[in-house]
C-alpha cells in the first residue's frame, strides 16, 4: 500500500511545541506580529483566547499550519505559522515567568521544559523547540526561551518580540492577580486551554516544495500575504528537486536588497520593476497572476530565480549611488542618480534596469542625465504620475532587452510624446505649485546654478537642510492685515507657487517666520544667492509679483533642463 504523502492532524498549537523540535527555515521573514502601522496582532491574540477561555469548554480554532519533514537538519519545517507559534511561545513564557515571580519555581521548570526547550540526556544542554530564523534566534533564545533581561537587540523584529512579551506578561500577571489565592489552578487552566482547546489544523507533507505547493493553494486569496510572499511559494514549490537553487537564489536576492524580508515594500517594487522592464508594464495586483502565468515548469523556475538574483543587485545600485556597480563610472553618474533619487520617479527604474543590463556604461550616463530633464519636465507638465507614462517607459526599457533600442537618444525618441516641448514645459512652469518641499529646494538650488552660469546645474549636490532653508515668503499661515494684498483664495494659490519661494540660511529664515514683506525685504536682500537676493529688491509682495518671477524662473528652467 503506498505511503500517504500528505498527513492531516488537528491538534492543540501547545501540543505541537511539546511534541516536535520546530524550525523557521532561513529564508522566511523575521517576527513581524505588532509591527503592522495601528494594528497590534498580540493584543488581538490575546483579546480573541481570553474570550474564549471564559466560555468554559469551548475550542478556539487558530487556523491551518503547513510543515514540511525536510529542509531544516533533525527538525520540521515550518512553511506557515511561525507568528502564531513564535507568540504562542512567549505566551507560554511568560505563564513560566508569573510562577516565577510568585515563588513557585517547580512549576516554572515543568512549563519550561515541557514545551521551550527539553534537556538533553548526553549533553544536559536545554534544546529549543522552536528555532527560529538566523535574524531572530539567537535573541528569542536568550530572551524568551532562557529569560536574559539584558539580551541585545540588533534588528527591529527583536524589538517586536520583546513588545509581545512585555504586554502578553502584563496581561497574564493581571490574570493571576484577577483569579487570588487560586492564581495558580488559573495559570495551569491557560497551560491546559493551549494544550487542547487552542486547536490548529496540521498540514504535514514529506518535501518543502510540497509545502509550498499546500500553501500557496490555501492562501490562493492572498488574505493577509503579501505578492512576494505567495510568489516566494509558488516559486518554491514550482522548483520541485531543484529547489536549493532557488531557494539560494531568492536568499540572495533579498541580501543584494539589503531587506529581511520579500514581504517588505521595497522587494515589492523591485519584483514589478524587474517584471514590467521584461514584458511590459504591469500593476501590482496582476503581478503574481503574470509570473505563475510563465513559470509553469522547475526549470523556468530556476531561470526566473536566477535573473531576479543577478537583477537586484543592479536594482539595489539603482536605490543606492554608492554603490559599487557605479564605480566605473564616475563622480558625475552618482550625482545624476543622488538627483534622480531626489525626483522619485519610481517609473523610470524597469528603464535604468534594462540599460544597466544591456546598453554600453557611456550610454547609461547619458540616459541619467537625460532623465533628469525628462524628469523635471515631466513633473512640470503632468505627464509623469499617470499610468501610460509609466506604460512608455516600460515598452522601451522591453525594447532595450530586445536590442531593438541601443543608445539614449534613441531612448529620447521613444519617449518624445511623454516629454513636454519646451514651450508646454515654459508654459506649465511658469503656472507650477510645488508642495513637496525637496523637490522645490533641488529646483531653487538648480536654478541658481543656472543663474551664476554653472555648467551641469541641474546636478545639484545634497545641500544640508540643516544650514539652508526652503522660505515661503507670502507665509503658509500669514495674517491678513501684514498682507492685505492676498485675498484668502489667493493665499491658497500662490503660497507654494515656486515664484513664492526663496533659500536663505538657517538663521535669517528662523527669525522671519511669518512676518510681513517689509520686514522680509532686508534679509533677502542679504543673501548671497541671486535669486533669492533678486526677491528681495521687489518693491511689494503681490500676486503679480509672484507671477513675474515666475515667468523668469521658467525661462531660467529651459536652460537648467535642456530637453
Amino acid at each position: 500500500m503506498a505511503e500517504t504523502k500528505f498527513g492531516f492532524s488537528l491538534a492543540g498549537i501547545a501540543t505541537e511545541l511539546d511534541t516536535r523540535r520546530l524550525a523557521v527555515p532561513i529564508y522566511q521573514r523575521p517576527y513581524a506580529w505588532g509591527g503592522d502601522g495601528d494594528r497590534d496582532q498580540v493584543t488581538e491574540f490575546w483579546g480573541d483566547l481570553r474570550s474564549t477561555f471564559t466560555t468554559g469548554n469551548a475550542e478556539y480554532f487558530l487556523g491551518t499550519m503547513v510543515l514540511a519533514k525536510e529542509g531544516v537538519p533533525d527538525r520540521v519545517a515550518i512553511i506557515d505559522g511561525q507568528q502564531r507559534l513564535a507568540t504562542t511561545a512567549i505566551l507560554i513564557a511568560a505563564i513560566r515567568d508569573e510562577f516565577r515571580a510568585r515563588g513557585d519555581n517547580e512549576r516554572a521548570n515543568i512549563v519550561q521544559t515541557t514545551y521551550l526547550a527539553k534537556a538533553d540526556l548526553r549533553t544536559a544542554e536545554q534544546i529549543p523547540q522552536l528555532v527560529l530564523n538566523p535574524e531572530d534566534d539567537t535573541y528569542f533564545r536568550r530572551r524568551i526561551l532562557y529569560s536574559e533581561v539584558d539580551a541585545p537587540q540588533t534588528k527591529s523584529s527583536h524589538q517586536l518580540i520583546e513588545r509581545a512579551y512585555t504586554t502578553l506578561r502584563t496581561v497574564v500577571a493581571a490574570t493571576a492577580s484577577d483569579a487570588g489565592a487560586d492564581w495558580s489552578a488559573r495559570l495551569l487552566d491557560w497551560i491546559d486551554y493551549l494544550r487542547d482547546r487552542v486547536r490548529v489544523i496540521v498540514v504535514e507533507v514529506p518535501t518543502e516544495a510540497d509545502a509550498f505547493l499546500i500553501f500557496e493553494t490555501l492562501n490562493d486569496r492572498g488574505a493577509d500575504l503579501t505578492i512576494a510572499d505567495l510568489l516566494k511559494n509558488y516559486l518554491f514549490g514550482t522548483s520541485s528537486d531543484r529547489l536549493d537553487i532557488v531557494r539560494n537564489c531568492w536568499i540572495g536576492a533579498l541580501t543584494n536588497l539589503d531587506t529581511p524580508m520579500a514581504g517588505s515594500q521595497v522587494f515589492t517594487d523591485f519584483l514589478r520593476h524587474y517584471w514590467s522592464s521584461r514584458y511590459g508594464a504591469t500593476r501590482e495586483r496582476e503581478l503574481y497572476a503574470r509570473i505563475k502565468g510563465r513559470v509553469t515548469t522547475a526549470a523556468s523556475a530556476v531561470q526566473f530565480a536566477e535573473r531576479l538574483q543577478d537583477a537586484s543587485r543592479l536594482y539595489a545600485a539603482i536605490l543606492n549611488s554608492d554603490h559599487e556597480v557605479w564605480s566605473h563610472l564616475g563622480r558625475t553618474t552618482r550625482r545624476q542618480l543622488d538627483v534622480l533619487s531626489t525626483l522619485n520617479l519610481g517609473q523610470n527604474r524597469p528603464l535604468i534596469l534594462a540599460a544597466l543590463e544591456h546598453l554600453e556604461p557611456i550610454e547609461v550616463a547619458k540616459l541619467l542625465s537625460s532623465m533628469i530633464s525628462w524628469g523635471i519636465r515631466g513633473i512640470i507638465g503632468g505627464v509623469i504620475g499617470g499610468g501610460s507614462a509609466e506604460r512608455v517607459y516600460c515598452d522601451a526599457a522591453v525594447r532595450i532587452r530586445d536590442g531593438k533600442i541601443t543608445t539614449a537618444t534613441q531612448i529620447g525618441t521613444e519617449l518624445a510624446n511623454i516629454i513636454p516641448a519646451d514651450d508646454q514645459f515654459r508654459e506649465a512652469f511658469a503656472v507650477a505649485r510645488i508642495t513637496r518641499g525637496s523637490l522645490a529646494r533641488y529646483m531653487l538650488v538648480a536654478l541658481e546654478r543656472t543663474r551664476l552660469g554653472e555648467r551641469e546645474p541641474e546636478l545639484v549636490p545634497n545641500e544640508d537642510e540643516a544650514q539652508v532653508n526652503l522660505e515661503h515668503i507670502l507665509p503658509r499661515n500669514p495674517s491678513p492685515p501684514d498682507w492685505p494684498g492676498f485675498s484668502e483664495e489667493q493665499r491658497r494659490a500662490y503660497v507654494n507657487r515656486l515664484g513664492n519661494l526663496a533659500l536663505l540660511a538657517k538663521g535669517p529664515n528662523d527669525r522671519i517666520g511669518n512676518k510681513p514683506f517689509h520686514a522680509k525685504k532686508p534679509i533677502l536682500l542679504q543673501s548671497r544667492l541671486l535669486l533669492t537676493k533678486a526677491a528681495g529688491q521687489e518693491s511689494e509682495w503681490t500676486p503679480e509679483t509672484i507671477a513675474r518671477r515666475q515667468e523668469r524662473l521658467a525661462d531660467l528652467a529651459l536652460k537648467t533642463w535642456p530637453v
